[in-house]
């Protein structure tokens, strides 16, 4: 997939959905098909080159775009039913996989990792994952699969390490776009970093110390944000109750998911997340 005219940026595609008729299908890929370095439309209506496996090359029309999350939604009129991808479990640190992706020739290129113990806000990108392998020219957009086949993500170009996004976050954004257009998302106002991947040292001092057993800690408030106005600083942890998991990636699937359950009752999303005692979260100050 590639910009037409300059020609300046090729990425992969995934077919995430086919009308009931048979003649569009939607196209999943990365949002730097479409967007500038600062996450800008590169134009009001970009004109895109989808090459299909077998050569035959079609025009994508933008859906939609996130680049937040990452993710370009395209749409292509077809004359055959394309083969969709099947999304599988959410990803595991220190999970096998693959990456697949197509050069510019739309030959296959496949690379092998497994999912790094990592965790890292790329500018509040809480749902950033990393893989142990390089992907190739053109990997962007490509997807991240288990050895059952499944796709578990979305792979996209990072230094030093490739990252992706998990294909449960993916198929959140995905519907929240269908069913209202927009996708909301948290702003917590601060950085965290996940207890479970502190050494050891630290998970006994916190458990003997505090009685704290799992969490996300703080390492930097924003300023003026809601959450340096309720008084939450650097070094708290806070605990999500109502959270079945304990990452990064898995917190912010969880804020997101808590967003549209907003929408679907008819309030007004206002973009940042309050705690309110036990009901949200809980904070201790190391």
């Amino acid at each position: 997939m590639c910009a037409d005219g300059s020609r300046t940026f090729c990425c992969t595609g995934i077919v995430v959905g086919v009308d009931e008729a048979g003649k569009h299908a939607r196209i999943l890929t990365a949002s730097a098909a479409v967007c500038t370095s600062e996450g800008i439309l590169q134009d009001p209506k970009p004109k895109l080159s989808i090459c299909l496996p077998n050569g035959t090359v079609l025009e994508g029309h933008l859906l939609f775009f996130n680049d937040h999350y990452g993710l370009a939604l395209l749409d292509i009129m077809v004359d055959f039913k394309p083969t969709l991808a099947f999304f599988g479990a959410s990803p595991q640190y220190g999970q096998e996989v693959f990456v697949l992706a197509r050069d510019r020739e739309s030959y296959l290129k496949v690379r092998r990792g497994s999912i790094l113990f990592r965790e890292e806000s790329l500018l509040g990108r809480n749902h950033s994952m990393f893989l142990s392998c390089e992907i190739p020219e053109c990997g962007t957009g490509g997807a991240v699969i288990g050895h059952d086949g499944m796709v578990t993500g979305m792979v996209f170009c990072h230094s030093p390490e490739t990252a992706f996004i998990a294909s449960s976050t993916i198929l959140i954004c995905i519907e929240m776009w269908t069913q209202y257009s927009l996708i909301t998302r948290p702003v917590l106002g601060m950085h965290l970093r996940s207890m479970d991947l502190l050494d050891i040292s630290h998970l006994d001092k916190l458990s003997n110390c505090y009685n704290i057993n799992k969490g996300f800690i703080v390492e930097q408030v924003t300023t003026g944000s809601t959450a340096e106005i309720i008084g939450i600083r650097q070094g708290d942890v806070i605990v999500f109750h109502e959270l079945c998991g304990s990452t990064l990636p898995q917190l912010e699937e969880f804020l997101l998911s808590r967003a549209w359950e907003d929408m679907h009752r008819n309030i007004d999303a206002c973009m940042m997340v309050d705690f309110k005692g036990d009901e949200d979260g809980a904070q201790d100050r190391l």
